[in-house]
């Protein structure tokens, strides 16, 4: 997509990777399974590859502008849709759309827990989804980025700034469900207003949350998160283990790599963790999470991986 608009074109060898015909914005690994679950912004599609085959194996079509997606706990499949604000759920059996939630807001982020959908908008405010429901409330707070800590059931979310917070879902769904209730008028609503400000306890680490833009990540699998490109331990915020360092990209004197990195300056941010925890990826370089140093530069600069 960025050669074909810009009219640059970037100096690889591509007989390696898997011939994907559009512009794929997120991808979930699916080792189990033995495939790739990914979003084509450009064909408005979700995509299933195939590892072994290396090849599409098929593509459905789950409306306009598809921004995220995401797996719940039970194993479905998400997607957010931002220019046709909603939420689509895909059977992967039987290849086709099975359930649609229109919403009020547009999603642009997706977070999912085993009852409701978790989504940032465009401006950074957080919303939840009731997906037995099938309702959209605003929670009135608003962050860079959310992540969901599978062991302690909670959240942890990140400002746009060098400040993070965790709050407890179970706590913050009642209370904003409770404030949607009452009129502006209502005498319990400051109350209410404060027991919600209470919920979000804040972590204040200028040092280790260095950097601008948003990019949070949890691994829950090694009880780990990053923020920007900090790693932190998940149950303790203020735990940080080591911050991968930006590196120079050898790449960056080719025409094409120097106005992508341009195009997308959070490349230096962590976007990707291994399954065992040995390693982190952003949109440049492999680093050790051991040592938190480079292993090796990437044939070219990526804002997608998995």
């Amino acid at each position: 997509e960025f050669e074909k608009k810009s009219g640059l074109k970037f100096d690889y060898d591509d007989s390696r990777g898997i011939r994907v015909d559009g512009a794929i914005v997120k991808m979930i690994l699916d080792e189990e399974h033995n495939r790739i679950l990914a979003i084509d912004y450009d064909k408005n599609s979700f995509v299933v590859v195939s590892l072994s085959e290396r090849k599409v194996l098929w593509s459905l079509y789950v409306g306009s502008e598809p921004s995220d997606m995401d797996l719940s706990p039970a194993g479905h499949v998400w997607i957010a849709n931002a220019a046709s604000k909603n939420l689509v759920r895909v059977d992967l059996e039987n290849r086709k759309i099975a359930e649609t939630i229109q919403l009020n807001f547009i999603p642009w982020t997706l977070q999912l827990t085993s009852s409701f959908a978790w989504c940032t908008d465009r401006n950074g405010q957080l919303h939840f989804v009731s997906l037995s429901e099938k309702k959209d409330y605003l929670v009135g707070r608003s962050f860079a980025a959310i992540g969901y800590v599978v062991k302690t059931d909670k959240f942890v979310a990140a400002g746009p700034g060098s400040w993070m917070t965790e709050f407890d879902p179970d706590k913050v769904v009642p209370l904003v469900k409770a404030i949607a209730q009452m009129k502006p008028t209502d005498k319990q609503r400051p109350q209410a207003s404060q027991a919600l400000d209470k919920c979000f306890k804040l972590t204040q680490s200028p040092l280790a949350y260095s950097g601008q833009g948003g990019v949070l990540l949890v691994d829950n699998k090694n009880g780990r998160g990053v923020f920007n490109r900090a790693i932190f331990k998940a149950e303790r915020l203020d735990a940080v283990q080591g911050v991968f360092k930006p590196n120079p990209y050898s790449l960056s004197s080719d025409a094409a790599v120097r106005n992508f990195m341009a195009r997308y300056p959070y490349l230096d941010q962590i976007l990707a963790i291994s399954p065992d925890g040995k390693w982190a990826v952003n949109g440049t370089h492999l680093y050790s999470a051991a040592t938190f140093t480079v292993a090796k530069e990437l044939p070219v600069p990526t804002v997608c991986l998995a």
